[in-house]
């Protein structure tokens, strides 16, 4: 909600992913978690191992990585540095730290867009059905936040949004699909120059390294760079 999205299919199967989202970060976390500890795979509720698998007994073990991670997934593990300490500093007091599979996702006390007389922000009014979503007037808004500039006349607040460390979660996705048996291929020679398009459909890639790569299925999931791989209007926004 917070990005303001016009009506339309972008923004419901944002609304929709967003109700997804808090479950499938704990499969995530969960399935990193077992990944790295070397568990033995559980059917999760899906039938299936790996990723999503519900079946552990949460707590934080307050142990080191040497010696404790011994499992496909421990390599891709965020390391604990002080990075750690940029998150806590957002909260009102110390925050524990997390644990390397943790992803850093917070789903309480939402997004607040401040506005600035005449502006976007300012200007802007929800959509019909597109979830909860409250005006905060000069007053109200720094009730929420007290350092904001000045000049902020109000601002909308999206009680539903939430916030992920993209770092830690991309750590322990990686994790998670180690220990679900996923091959990832990372550099140069696997970057995809173009697609192998019949009819319209996606039929496989072609890679730096000469290969042309046909699984049964493909998933296209490289954001404003798909201008390079088809004639879409697609540009950075931020």
């Amino acid at each position: 909600q917070s990005e303001r999205l016009p009506a339309g299919p972008l923004l419901d199967i944002c609304l929709r992913s967003r109700e997804m989202y808090g479950e499938w970060v704990m499969d995530v976390e969960r399935g990193a978690r077992e990944a790295s500890l070397g568990a033995a795979p559980k059917n999760n509720r899906h039938g299936r191992s790996g990723i999503g698998s519900r079946q552990y007994s949460g707590g934080r073990s307050g142990g080191s990585r040497g010696g404790m991670y011994t499992g496909e997934g421990a390599k891709y593990l965020w390391e604990l540095t002080d990075d750690d300490g940029i998150l806590s500093s957002f909260d009102d007091g110390p925050s524990p730290p997390l644990e390397p599979w943790e992803t850093g996702f917070h789903s309480t006390g939402g997004f607040l867009a401040p506005a600035f007389a005449g502006d976007a922000v300012a200007t802007w009014s929800p959509q019909p059905n597109s979830g909860k979503s409250y005006w905060l007037d000069d007053v109200q808004v720094r009730e929420l936040e007290p350092q904001l500039h000045p000049e902020v006349v109000g601002g909308w607040w999206f009680p539903e949004d939430a916030s992920v460390d993209a770092r830690r979660l991309t750590c322990s996705l990686r994790a998670a699909c180690a220990g679900a048996g996923v091959q990832m291929n990372f550099g140069p020679e696997w970057e995809v120059s173009s697609l192998e398009m019949s009819g319209g459909t996606c039929e496989g890639v072609h890679l730096a390294n000469g290969k042309i790569y046909q699984p049964d299925s493909i998933v296209v999931a490289n954001g404003s760079w798909m201008r390079h791989l088809l004639p879409l209007p697609v540009t950075p926004h931020k």
